[in-house]
């Protein structure tokens, strides 16, 4: 046993002084690799609300469902509403809201406040471009 120790002191002494002990184990090939970089993507898209005049000729209406004479009159000229222009048919639409002659239905048009326009209205949904 005298033997088995010196022998061990010297291979332990020869270790650390080659330095072989003090370093660690060789790390695996794949821990040698170099860490993946993170890739910052930024994707925007635009959108867009599609705005339209409001569409009220597709909706019939009849003369005591109109407000003013202003909107018969646009719903006769512009939307074709024939129904509205009464017995003579001389372009003046619901006798009740624009009286009986042209020139009476066009003194209630500026009492009305002007030419009907309709109102903008958002329709649809929003278009959007696909990201970038």
């Amino acid at each position: 046993m005298s033997r088995v120790v010196p022998a061990f002191a010297i291979g332990v002494a020869a270790l650390l002084t080659f330095g072989c002990a003090a370093d660690a184990p060789p790390e695996p090939e794949a821990r040698r690799v170099a860490p993946a970089q993170a890739r910052i993507v930024i994707k925007t898209r635009t959108c867009e609300t599609k705005v339209e005049l409001e569409n009220i000729c597709h909706v019939a209406k009849n003369c005591p469902e109109i407000g003013n004479c202003a909107e018969a009159y646009y719903r006769l000229l512009t939307c074709g509403h024939k129904w509205l222009d009464g017995a003579p048919r001389n372009g003046v639409p619901c006798g009740r809201l624009c009286g009986k002659t042209p020139e009476a239905r066009d003194r209630q048009i500026a009492q009305d406040g002007g030419p009907f326009s309709p109102k903008s209205r958002q329709i649809g949904v929003r278009l959007c471009t696909p990201p970038v």
